[in-house]
């Protein structure tokens, strides 16, 4: 709005000095009075400077009132507005209090209550443990004799497994080493038997051998003489 009414400002000045021109022009145009219409021209220059200086005045006027309205609204809200945040924290401040207040009551009551269920636990807990000790003592008498009694019985049973048992790996361990023994002596048989299979079989092998060698040489010999003979008759 103040620049609308600057410019507003601007224009009559414009306007202003263009008439002023428009009046000077005129005035060294006609050099008598009758030509320029005399004191009608003054008379007319008086009253726009008056209404110019008025309208210029009142538009100083209306910005600085436009000024003045501006830096009031702005200190009011801004009072306001202290006002209000001072009368906020007043208020936050009591509402806090009340807030504390209400809590540590609250607080202080689930603390009794808490205490009040923690003693009565307590000593629930203790009177059941009391009464399981006392079981527990009593379960562990019945255990002591009835383990007693039941080591006994399995202490008889154990002696006799184990002579059971006894009796049953001795007869066991006595004919698993008879077939051992047995199966021993087999296979030591039809080891030995291999081998000296295998070495008649060498022997025989070498004696064949040996026998066609000599056959071969007797051969070739008996056929150099004869050739000997030949050649040397």
């Amino acid at each position: 709005e103040l620049v609308h009414v600057e410019r507003q400002q601007h224009k009559v000045e414009q306007l202003a000095k263009g008439w002023g021109h428009d009046n000077a022009e005129a005035g060294r145009r006609s050099s008598t009075p009758a030509a320029t219409g005399g004191p009608f021209d003054n008379r007319r220059r008086d009253a726009y400077m008056i209404v110019h200086s008025a309208r210029r005045t009142y538009v100083e006027n209306r910005a600085a009132v436009k000024i003045q309205k501006c830096w009031r609204g702005y200190s009011t809200r801004y009072h306001v507005q202290n006002e209000i945040a001072r009368t906020a924290h007043k208020t936050a401040t009591q509402l806090q209090s009340l807030y504390r207040r209400f809590s540590e009551l609250q607080r202080s009551r689930k603390m009794k209550k808490a205490a009040i269920v923690i003693q009565t636990r307590w000593r629930r807990m203790h009177e059941v443990n009391r009464w399981k000790r006392l079981l527990k003592s009593q379960r562990y008498v019945t255990r002591l004799v009835e383990g007693f009694v039941a080591r006994k019985r399995i202490q008889m049973l154990l002696r006799s497994a184990v002579l059971f048992q006894r009796l049953i790996r001795g007869f066991l361990t006595r004919l698993r080493l008879r077939r051992r023994h047995a199966m021993r002596l087999k296979l030591q048989k039809v080891t030995r038997g291999t081998v000296l299979r295998r070495s008649m079989h060498r022997r025989n092998e070498a004696s064949r051998r040996i026998a066609a060698d000599w056959r071969a040489f007797r051969a070739r010999s008996l056929q150099s003489r004869r050739h000997a003979a030949a050649t040397t008759v």
